[in-house]
């Protein structure tokens, strides 16, 4: 199969907003089912370590959050990811491909060398 080309589109804030609220609310339930914390603690749990980790939200220093886009200007994926420049080396916190996207390879760009 033939790689596809994806244009990389910066988050604008209505999409960070709603991509993060949507992954905020997954990580408050994976919180409340692995440690056993009601919502209110697991809640509280994870807005003080997202707020540690992303200061200034969107435009906290060295993390990147992007639309990919294919060919038909259709939104394929988004991810978040840390660059750390120190160490020369980048970590994907989030990559979602979009359901009716998967099963075509257009993944395989961001973990191949």
């Amino acid at each position: 199969m033939a790689a596809q080309i994806l244009e990389l589109i910066p988050l604008d804030e209505n999409s960070y907003n709603s991509r993060m609220s949507a992954l905020k609310d997954r990580y408050v339930q994976d919180r409340m089912d692995s440690n056993m914390m009601n919502r209110d603690a697991a809640t509280s749990f994870t807005s003080k370590q997202w707020e540690s980790i992303l200061a200034d939200g969107k435009a906290t220093r060295d993390h990147y959050f992007s639309h990919f886009r294919n060919k038909d200007k259709s939104n394929v994926r988004w991810s978040w990811i840390y660059v750390d420049k120190a160490l020369q080396n980048a970590f994907v916190i989030e990559f979602y491909l979009d359901s009716k996207f998967r099963g075509q390879g257009l993944a395989n760009p961001l973990w191949l060398p």
